[in-house]
């Protein structure tokens, strides 16, 4: 995996020019860690101490473009080249001419290595982190989002940098041809800098890519395509609204290779129907999947809601309160938005009468769902999963605390915080529930592994530290073999997100002092942190 990904970091898409190799000793912390830069061309350079200019805490230094990596902790030289010599801490370097290990790779951003300053990174388990470059750009400014293709062989990045307009940008993960601009905003009404560009997806065919953005208004979201050969880069406008205030209201997602699905108040303020669009048309037409004159606004209102799944039986999946304003439960359609019906597996009942969902999630193989669901009314969720022809869900957690009424406890919403494994069995889940009531505040949140099989019950992993003081675990993604979880949180340092790692799935409250893998300076972060897959031949 390491070896497919950095192809496309150092040949076509990023350059390694200034590689920071930490030595990060398995799932260990390592405070301290310089990031100093190796050889750009050559061999492997010597390893060194922490304030080393070869390397980082005694890793080898990076080989260079023609000879490959020198060896980190692993001991594994480059793919051609020769191995750095050893730190005082690691021991000595890798042989010359070995092939690098296998290992779980994970993009993240942020202001990481120094505070203000916006860098890509790449983090291999175990032992490496990776300060990146885009060529071309002098000051990175603000990193938007990172998205693989299907079938592994595309990468893209949008970003700002340099004071210019928001841009996309796509290159082979093999490594060869030439990285492409496939997007760039310049000319758009609202360049100013808080222009968000966001949900970057390719299409199933590896064709086309489809983003959000505010560019066109500030504040109005809206859905845009463009074709990854680099042949029109000013993207297309797939989700047209006549009035600023009417937007996107969930991701898009594709149907198939030319067709897109998304929620949006696109006809009426506040009021969000369910649209699916061919983004091939010159001027692209969202039909509505519900008639929208049964829709009304607001919270409490008949709306449709996120988040959109495809599933594995053809079907596009969404929450939705336009059957009882306020009341939102799973529906799902045709993928040309015909035959609207509720999911008996997404169905809990109380007292006979079908309980609101909070989200739901559909597993990476397409074919479970996970739901969070309040299933007395008390502010207490609890997890729910089902295979999607199952004529009812099956409870997977059993919480038992109840709240008083001014409370609520379960799942942290967004992105990253309710995530199926990749083997489908178990669950990763970011949230408040009380394990002890004496001593866990609500909304302070923390990580938990829920087992989708057995009786229900969940483990809590990594947990904010006693005293609460407003810490909390805030995304988390898992490795490709479902042996991994790589963390976002301030658990250590107060508002600073770090990154922290386990292989260590089934012990409650580990310490996350001994879980950190990448350590910011004061007032720094990392933004957000994704898996990344290993390039399919």
């Amino acid at each position: 995996m390491q070896s497919a990904y950095r192809s496309i970091l150092g040949s076509a898409l990023l350059t390694l020019g200034a590689l920071a190799a930490a030595a990060c000793g398995g799932d260990d912390s390592t405070s301290g860690a310089a990031s100093s830069s190796s050889s750009a061309v050559g061999t492997g350079g010597a390893g060194g101490a922490a304030s080393s200019s070869s390397s980082a805490g005694g890793a080898g230094g990076a080989g260079g473009a023609t000879t490959g990596a020198g060896g980190a902790t692993t001991g594994a030289g480059g793919a051609g080249g020769a191995g750095g010599a050893g730190g005082a801490t690691t021991g000595a370097g890798g042989a010359g001419g070995m092939p690098m290990p296998e290992l779980d790779t994970f993009v993240f951003y942020g202001d990481f290595k120094t505070n203000g300053v916006e860098e890509i990174g790449v983090l291999t388990i175990p032992g490496m982190t990776s300060s990146l470059m885009i060529p071309g750009v002098i000051k990175l400014e603000q990193t938007y989002d990172v998205a693989q293709s299907a079938d592994t062989k595309l990468l893209a990045i949008a970003f700002r940098a340099d004071g210019a307009a928001p841009k996309v940008v796509v290159g082979n993960a093999d490594g060869s041809g030439t990285p492409k601009v496939v997007a760039d905003f310049v000319g758009q009404k609202n360049m100013a800098a808080n222009t968000e560009v966001s949900g970057l997806a390719f299409s199933p065919d590896g064709k086309f890519l489809v983003l959000r953005s505010d560019s066109a208004v500030d504040g109005q979201t809206l859905a845009y395509v463009v074709p990854v050969d680099g042949s029109m880069t000013q993207p297309k406008l797939v989700s047209p609204s006549l009035v600023a205030t009417q937007e996107l209201t969930t991701i898009a997602i594709w149907l198939d290779a030319t067709h897109l699905a998304f929620g949006g108040d696109l006809i009426a303020n506040d009021a969000s129907n369910l649209f699916t669009v061919d983004v091939t048309v010159a001027n692209p037409a969202p039909k509505p999947a519900l008639m929208q004159n049964t829709l009304t606004t607001g919270d409490v209102g008949k709306n449709v809601r996120g988040p959109l799944y495809l599933g594995a039986d053809s079907k596009l999946y969404f929450r939705s309160s336009h059957v009882e304003a306020g009341k939102t439960l799973i529906y799902r359609c045709d993928l040309n938005g015909m035959n609207v019906q509720p999911v008996p597996a997404a169905t809990v009942l109380n007292n006979n009468v079908a309980v609101p969902v909070s989200t739901f999630r559909i597993s990476r193989d397409r074919t479970q769902l996970a739901l969070a669901i309040d299933e007395k009314g008390n502010g207490l969720q609890q997890i729910y999963t089902a295979k999607l022809d199952d004529a009812a869900p099956t409870k997977r957690t059993a919480f038992t605390y109840a709240p008083d009424v001014m409370k609520s406890f379960g799942v942290q919403p967004g992105a990253g915080t309710f995530v199926w494994s990749p083997d489908g069995a178990s669950l990763a889940v970011v949230g408040d529930w009380p394990v002890d009531a004496a001593k866990d505040k609500d909304n302070d949140y923390a990580l938990f592994v829920v087992p989708t099989t057995g009786n229900p019950g969940a483990t809590r992993l990594l947990n904010v530290p006693t005293p609460a003081m407003d810490f909390d675990v805030d995304a988390v993604t898992w490795s490709l073999d479902a042996k991994r979880l790589v963390v976002l949180a301030d658990l250590v340092v107060k508002n600073n997100s770090e990154l922290y790692a386990t292989s260590d799935l089934v012990t409650a409250d580990q310490n996350p002092m001994n879980l950190r893998v990448v350590e910011v300076p004061m007032g720094g972060d990392v933004q957000r942190v994704q898996t990344i897959a290993p390039v399919t031949p």
